[in-house]
């Protein structure tokens, strides 16, 4: 959402997501709301750009979204000429208000390195905090019908 000083919505501002690994752009204008969407994107690093007449523009960098997660960036425009500019830098990562969903990329090393029981891919579901390994996902068991000491329960 993309807000004045006061809290109001700016609506018309020109919103641009840029990907900072390759450079690539997408362009948005936001609704009566102050709101805008960019969806479909890939994961990895971006930059946004808000820029509306009679406000300086904001850039905000170093977002990283995570595969399948709804990245929410608030912009709060100050007042000033477009050519003034406002840089934010964000390191910390954003926390997600929107729903319950958890997600993370596994890099193809971690893949490639660590043992999966079973050869089971689910397995590696359970590097996600907050993921449990239950049976849904094809829990193991041995010739006694008891569950595999080995995997967490639900």
């Amino acid at each position: 959402m993309v807000r004045d000083p006061s809290g109001a919505p700016v609506p018309g501002a020109a919103v641009t997501l840029t990907r900072q690994a390759t450079g690539e752009t997408r362009r948005a204008v936001t609704n009566n709301e102050g709101l805008y969407s960019f969806p479909l994107i890939e994961p990895g690093d971006y930059r946004v750009n808000v820029a509306h007449t009679g406000f300086k523009s904001t850039s905000i960098a170093n977002i990283a979204v995570l595969f399948q997660q709804r990245a929410r960036v608030d912009v709060t425009l100050e007042v000033g000429e477009l050519s003034q500019r406002v840089e934010v830098t964000a390191e910390a990562r954003l926390l997600n208000t929107e729903d319950a969903a958890v997600g993370q990329n596994i890099e193809s090393k971690r893949v490639v390195e660590l043992p999966t029981g079973y050869r089971n891919i689910g397995h590696l579901a359970v590097l996600v905090p907050g993921v449990q390994f239950g049976t849904r996902m094809g829990r193991a068991t041995g010739s006694t019908g008891r569950t595999s000491p080995r995997l967490a329960r639900i």
